[in-house]
């Protein structure tokens, strides 16, 4: 059992800020601790909006109630060299690669070029809102996912 440590704290669908938020607790609400992510905590608890399970960062949790800001025990962290600036460069091109591979149509990305040999520009779907969002650029990838990428693929090294 965990306690909220600061006002109005978003719980959220997935472990990161660019995940929805689902609900909000309050200093003192108690939540029951399902499992962690890096600094990231899923729980479950009863909230004005009912009965939420979700994902909080830890810093926002004590172990007592009465405790300011005491975190959740944290798992052991596995301690992995600082990627350099190439390895970060072929991992941005590696995703991107990935991504337009995954695309089931011949226009992932505005400098692809179409079966007839056209340069794909606006039609690709890159350049369409909704649907397929393959990554082309990037700008594209967030910290989030380059990190995962680098994290995981250290792993099978």
């Amino acid at each position: 059992m965990l306690f909220v440590t600061g006002d109005h704290v978003n719980m959220r669908t997935g472990p990161g800020t660019e995940f929805k938020v689902i609900g909000k607790f309050s200093k003192g609400d108690r939540l029951y601790l399902l499992e962690t992510q890096g600094d990231w905590a899923r729980l479950n608890g009863n909230g004005a909006q009912g009965t939420v399970s979700g994902w909080m960062h830890r810093d926002f949790l004590a172990s007592a109630r009465t405790a300011p800001q005491a975190a959740v025990a944290a798992a052991p962290r596995r301690q992995v060299a600082r990627p350099t600036r190439a390895e970060i460069a072929r991992a941005q091109q590696e995703i991107i690669r990935q991504s337009i591979a995954a695309y089931p149509g011949s226009c992932p990305c505005p400098f692809s070029h179409d079966r007839a040999g056209r340069r794909c520009g606006g039609r690709s779907a890159w350049s369409r809102p909704g649907g397929y969002a393959p990554v082309c650029y990037e700008s594209d990838i967030s910290q989030s996912r380059l990190s995962s990428y680098l994290v995981g693929n250290s792993a099978r090294n």
